[in-house]
């Protein structure tokens, strides 16, 4: 016999507090808890801050503000990465998956100089850490099917925890197929196989000593990107890390740890017979560090001191096989660069009253960049006789702010910074790097000043009952801005580029917006959700105009029913300008495309859970200006049409 069966809603922890990035962040209930799968892209668009660069079936790219890649830092538990395609095809999104993910943190403007890290945004992936606690095994195990790309995925995940020990062990794969366009238009050599391992593993070693450590392997291959005549052999991420959580009796607490990993990359055209020049792409990447935050409250201040040191390694080359008995061309994309850094902050939040207080972070930081490979120095030789090949930046920071907070439910900030942004190693030494959205080779340039940063933030929230909402106006200033011109003197090497592009430090840009995140639950049964923004951009002095990504946003309702939650989408934007005139494409029209979400449990069991769904439920063409052209035709490249998909989670 069947018992009545109740559907569950992911709880909203409003309390959960995040202490690893230096200052506090109020976890956030997911807007999509339960009807979609918890994959990385699906966490991070529940941020009002962050959008993606689309590159077809997999490996979105986080843009921060209309920050990326060498602007906006990706870390994993706060480790640094160094990916290894010269085109960002493999970014960090790329090596995780959603049943390791325990959360993703986003500072972005002020408040990522005050987590300790001088760039215009960071985004944090947390991965699962088990707990010590009553000795019990759990187990999950998990699979979705999808109609647009015949995709198949899965994972499971068991975790064993006891008073004094915590162990989990997780892996994930998935097969997809083509990429398919509105009106089943497959794009040939599209999709992707990847498959994930993880380990983690805790020790309560005291009443107030824990030592952690995880292990992740994660590998795609075979996968194809609509944008691209060339597709990724494979790529690679090996990674490790050891840490200590140490808490003392007056609120003191430390946190560190130490860190290794290994990237690689390759790219295969070699099937593809069309290819007028075939390609070989391989690259590398490597770093070790380590990290660590002392924070402790004394009197009226909450001071927190951190300090983290870094050393990784970077190498792409390209050998490209032209017809016959010419000879082939060799050279080194990324040549095998070193990086070493170290930084460290002071910040502090100082009570004055019961409902003011004001903060503040210092942050020094050195970095040197040093050109190894003797192939990349004659290169740099040979385009700028003279030019240095190691660099070595000093690169300060300095924010304040204040915050007026009534009540725990109510909070207005301001807060403003000022630092430098660093130029990348592929902006100082890069070499022929081809941009797919741009259609141009890129130069590096050996000779290149830091980027100066002026960041404002004034940021409210409220909780009200069954009702929230956060929202900021923030403003970014980049002066020095570093940026690519017209290089008419050097020819591009990539066929069918438009020609090649130098970096240099060229005029100022201005970009400011409005972000917003609002929750009602007006009963048990229903709840709403919305996330919005709005970005302009503008560039001065520059033959260039501001990239900025798309305004927009997603609404949702949730409707809970005895057996099933249904959750009507709309994903939305008005009609966008591309406006650098070098892009390929200039507009991309508005659009509100519509979802329909169900999820719920098996009656009688509690321990099954099933979600399905239709994506884009009227097969509209549809794009973002984030979202790759097509590099064969220069036409746009759509979204997927219509999607069905299938789910179900088994618990235990």
């Amino acid at each position: 016999m069947f018992s009545a069966c109740t559907t569950t809603w992911a709880a909203a922890d409003s309390d959960t507090v995040i202490t690893l990035e230096q200052i506090e962040v109020k976890a956030a209930k997911p807007l999509q808890p339960d009807v979609v799968s918890p994959s990385v892209e699906n966490r991070l668009t529940d941020n009002p801050s962050v959008t993606l660069i689309r590159r077809g079936p997999s490996a979105p790219e986080p843009v921060v503000r209309g920050s990326s890649w060498n602007d906006a830092l990706v870390t994993l538990d706060g480790a640094r990465v160094q990916c290894a395609c010269t085109d960002h095809m493999d970014p960090l999104t790329s090596y995780m998956g959603g049943n390791t993910l325990a959360g993703i943190v986003v500072n972005a403007g002020s408040s990522a100089l005050a987590s300790g890290t001088p760039t215009l945004g960071n985004v944090n992936l947390r991965l699962l850490q088990p707990q010590p606690g009553p000795q019990q095994v759990k187990w999950d195990v998990n699979s979705q099917v999808s109609s647009i790309d015949s995709g198949i995925s899965g994972d499971g995940k068991v975790t064993w925890t006891s008073p004094r020990f915590a162990a989990t062990l997780a892996a994930s794969g998935k097969r997809i197929g083509d990429y398919a366009e509105p009106g089943d238009e497959v794009i040939p050599w599209s999709g992707v196989r990847a498959a994930n391992l993880f380990s983690a593993v805790t020790a309560q070693v005291s009443q107030n000593t824990r030592l952690r450590g995880t292990v992740l392997y994660d590998k795609f291959w075979d996968a194809g990107y609509p944008a691209l005549p060339m597709d990724v052999k494979f790529s690679e991420l090996v990674h490790g890390a050891v840490g200590i959580d140490r808490f003392w009796q007056n609120g003191t607490s430390l946190d560190a740890q130490v860190y290794g990993n290994r990237t690689s990359h390759a790219m295969d055209d070699s099937h593809r017979a069309d290819t007028g020049m075939q390609m070989d792409m391989p690259g590398q990447g490597s770093t070790i560090g380590g990290l660590m935050l002392l924070r402790t409250f004394a009197a009226s201040h909450d001071l927190g001191i951190r300090f983290e040191s870094w050393y990784g390694t970077q190498a792409a080359s390209m050998t490209m096989y032209t017809a016959g008995n010419a000879p082939s061309m060799y050279l080194e994309t990324w040549p095998n660069t070193g990086t070493f850094g170290m930084n460290g902050s002071l910040s502090d939040e100082v009570r004055l009253t019961d409902k003011w207080r004001v903060n503040g972070t210092l942050l020094l930081e050195n970095r040197l960049i040093d050109l190894y490979s003797e192939t990349g120095r004659e290169q740099v030789e040979m385009l700028q006789p003279g030019a240095p090949v190691k660099r070595d930046f000093p690169n300060p920071g300095l924010q304040a702010g204040i915050r007026f907070v009534p009540s725990v439910d109510h909070e207005i900030s301001f807060s403003v910074s000022a630092a430098e942004r660093v130029p990348a190693m592929d902006e100082l030494y890069g070499y022929h790097l081809f941009n797919a959205v741009t259609n141009w080779d890129y130069i590096g340039n050996p000779q290149l000043e830091p980027e100066d940063i002026y960041q404002a933030d004034l940021s409210g929230k409220i909780y009200a009952g069954q009702f929230s909402a956060t929202g900021t106006i923030w403003s970014t200033f980049k002066n020095n801005l570093i940026d690519a011109a017209a290089a008419p003197g050097i020819a591009p090497v990539t066929s069918g580029a438009y020609g090649t592009r130098r970096w240099g430090n060229q005029g100022s840009e201005l970009r400011t917006g409005i972000e917003s995140d609002i929750r009602f639950k007006p009963s048990a049964t229903i709840e709403f959700g919305s996330i919005a923004r709005y970005m302009y951009g503008k560039a001065f002095f520059t033959d260039n105009d501001s990239q900025i990504p798309s305004s927009g946003g997603t609404a949702l309702a949730e409707v809970h029913f005895k057996c099933v939650n249904v959750s009507p989408e709309l994903e939305w934007a008005p009609t966008q300008n591309r406006l650098d005139p070098t892009y390929t494409v200039t507009k991309s029209a508005g659009y509100a495309v519509p979802n329909l979400r169900f999820s719920g449990q098996v009656p009688g069991l509690a321990h099954v859970q099933w979600r399905a769904g239709i994506e884009n439920i009227f097969n509209q063409e549809w794009r973002t200006n984030q979202d790759w052209d097509d590099f064969d035709t220069k036409a746009p490249l759509y979204r997927p049409g219509r999607n069905f998909y299938l789910g179900i989670t088994i618990q235990g």
